[in-house]
């Protein structure tokens, strides 16, 4: 679904995201809170100026809590409306 609206590059863990976000500029990243391997957080610390949106189980407390400040999708979620999700909340980007 998100393919269709964006380019998207998928990493299943944060030694392959943060390897990712090294080789390559990406606008926004879309990150569970909890990972195989560790926790957002370790992604955000690669990130640079791309914008950070969360997805998690949890509460929105709880992922920024241990991610940082960042928008969070809470799930679970209606993956049709994933891509205009994400579209609102690029769209608040402070200028």
């Amino acid at each position: 679904v998100l393919g269709d609206v964006y380019d998207v590059e998928i990493a299943a863990s944060v030694a392959a995201a943060v390897r990712a976000l090294a080789d390559k500029h990406f606008d926004a990243v879309l990150s569970d809170v909890q990972l195989p391997d560790g926790t957002a957080a370790a992604v955000r610390a690669a990130i640079g100026d791309a914008r950070l949106i969360l997805l998690t189980g949890g509460t929105a407390y709880e992922a920024n809590r241990i991610a940082g400040a960042a928008p969070v999708i809470e799930k679970p979620f209606d993956i049709e409306e994933l891509p205009a999700q994400i579209a609102r909340l690029l769209d608040d980007r402070p200028a």
